[in-house]
């Protein structure tokens, strides 16, 4: 490969390098700068992109963690006597206080062996002809492990516990410190509590074992299989008592769970429920802060600046716009199958949440709560505030004559009308409030409407109870604030078809147009300075040539006139 042309000036005088060096800037500046700024701009509309999907999926995780009634609806349980019980309570239970008393734990069996020499060095079998054979029967049923001659008691224990159908017993060793003939003791343990998981039947035919042959082989139950035994507000008065085969009781005290470790002796245990009002706030604040978050983001991405002229990286983006006004939307409206005078709070403004609208706030423009709205709700219904966030497609029927019976992941929630035609069934309509009726599907078999595929009613059936007449009524699929906002989320912030995922693939492939573009100047510039160089090496080559031909002329000229 030649090597480039270059030149220095020194000939000339002239430094033309720096001269072709400059026409090459200009001419970077002319024709690779502005498509270079013009990348960077798309560049930072993607980076814009990807720091609202950040913010996006954080509101999301935070509706997502209240958008059900047993996440949102926090109750707080507290014990009397953590000595003896421990608690806690879901959603689903009731306030109240619950008098409990505990007159006997669940437990698991335990079988002790007599006793055995060692561990690992004498044989529990020696004979070398016939396998022996150790049996035991746990919940029913019966195991026969093999032993082969020579393994030990350790050997045995892992014959025990490696057993692929073992029904739940583990085998181990303890050791009594006498080291006497009979200080190693095989211990049998079931792994479940509760009367039903007994160890029985133990018997065996190793030959160096005491106990061979005997029934019980020489096993002493020293921990009974047995059940919990509790009252909850001195029923019943005992015996017998309320039992449950584990010390973990959860279906006594509705929602409530019960960890039993130790009896009461005669004294009851108060068990109290409340609604913990405190960590309800919690997930609202969280909520807000996050929906306030987004929203700051793109008033600051999108805000015109008029006394610099210069606008926000995302000002004027039509996705931009469609995420901020649906999100608003979402904050502003009823929720979704909600009804005024039927459903206590509807939207979030009646429980102290709204846009600040006042000019000049800190706040301007965001959600703000006012707390004691909030605690007054709270106060007075937690049970429907938790509804007004996290209430998930909860069906109800407005008309007597409908029955609301199912719909499908394809139904879009809100207020349905229904128009029953009892003179030609068949063609009975169905339509998302105030949207377009679509004819539904007619099942005179069992006298149900389902809506039509491809329509937000696709997928909702209802029963007509008295087909003897037409009428007009409404079906709800109730979906809370928090539901809905994590439903459009999963969509916004969906990878593939999210408007932010479609604008960014769109403008990646404006940045690599803009890409090609730069290469292709890049070496149309190379090339001009390969011309501009290889030009002035000429000019250098023939400044040189008439500069050496001046001197030539001058040192003649002055030969001439001195001679």
């Amino acid at each position: 490969m030649a090597s480039p042309i270059t030149f220095t000036g020194l000939g000339s005088g002239i430094d033309l390098a720096s001269v072709v060096e400059s026409i090459i800037e200009t001419e970077r500046l002319r024709f690779i700068q502005p498509y270079e700024d013009w990348q960077t701009s798309w560049e930072n509309k993607i980076t814009s992109f990807q720091e609202l999907n950040s913010k996006l999926v954080s509101l999301q995780t935070n509706a997502k963690n209240m958008d059900s009634s047993s996440e949102f609806l926090v109750k707080s349980a507290a014990s009397s006597d953590d000595d003896v019980l421990s608690v806690s309570a879901s959603s689903s239970s009731l306030n109240g206080s619950y008098a409990v008393e505990v007159n006997q734990l669940a437990q698991s069996e335990k079988e002790i062996h007599a006793g055995f020499a060692d561990s690992d060095t004498t044989a529990v079998h020696n004979d070398t002809l016939f396998d022996g054979e150790f049996i035991y029967t746990y919940d029913g049923e019966t195991r026969t492990v093999n032993v082969d001659a020579g393994t030990t008691l350790s050997g045995l224990v892992d014959l025990i516990n490696n057993d692929v159908e073992n029904p739940g017993v583990t085998a181990s060793i303890l050791n009594d410190g006498t080291g006497g003939a009979t200080a190693y003791h095989l211990v049998l343990s079931g792994t479940s509590t509760g009367t039903d998981y007994s160890i029985d039947a133990i018997s065996h035919s190793l030959d160096n074992m005491s106990g061979n042959g005997a029934a019980g082989g020489d096993f002493t139950e020293t921990q009974s299989a047995q059940n919990a035994q509790l009252a909850v507000d001195g029923y019943p008065a005992g015996p017998p008592w309320i039992e449950r085969s584990s010390n973990t009781v959860t279906d006594v005290i509705p929602g409530v769970t019960l960890n039993l470790t130790a009896t009461t002796s005669g004294t009851a245990v108060t068990v109290t429920v409340n609604t913990d009002t405190a960590a309800i706030k919690q997930k609202v604040y969280d909520f807000v802060d996050s929906f306030n978050e987004v929203r700051s983001y793109i008033a600051e991405q999108t805000t015109y600046d008029s006394n610099t002229n210069v606008g926000g990286v995302l000002q004027g983006n039509y996705g931009v716009d469609i995420i901020k006004n649906r999100l608003n939307e979402i904050v502003s409206s009823t929720a979704n199958g909600f009804r005024d005078g039927t459903d206590t709070y509807t939207n979030l403004m009646q429980i102290g949440i709204s846009t600040d609208a006042e000019d000049g706030s800190s706040t301007q423009g965001l959600l703000v709560i006012d707390d004691s709205v909030l605690d007054t709700a709270l106060a007075a219904d937690a049970q429907a505030v938790s509804e007004l966030f996290s209430d998930s497609f909860v069906p109800r029927s407005a008309h007597g004559l409908l029955e609301y019976e199912g719909h499908t992941p394809f139904t879009e929630s809100g207020t349905y009308e229904i128009f029953f035609n009892h003179l030609n069934p068949s063609q009975s309509r169905m339509r998302l409030h105030d949207g377009e009726w679509h004819t539904g599907i007619w099942d005179a078999a069992t006298q149900t409407l389902t809506g039509p595929s491809d329509t937000p009613e696709s997928g909702l059936v209802v029963r007509i109870t008295n087909i003897g007449s037409s009428f007009t009524g409404e079906v709800d699929l109730k979906q809370g604030v928090a539901g809905e906002m994590k439903e459009e989320l999963d969509f916004l912030t969906n990878t593939y078809e999210g408007p932010l995922a479609v604008l960014e693939d769109n403008y990646q492939d404006i940045i690599d147009n803009i890409e090609d573009k730069i290469e292709r100047e890049e070496k149309r510039i190379n090339l001009y300075e390969q011309r501009l160089t290889e030009r002035y090496a000429r000019l250098e080559a023939l400044l040189t040539e008439l500069e050496s031909q001046s001197s030539y002329l001058s040192m003649q000229v002055s030969s001439w006139e001195s001679s």
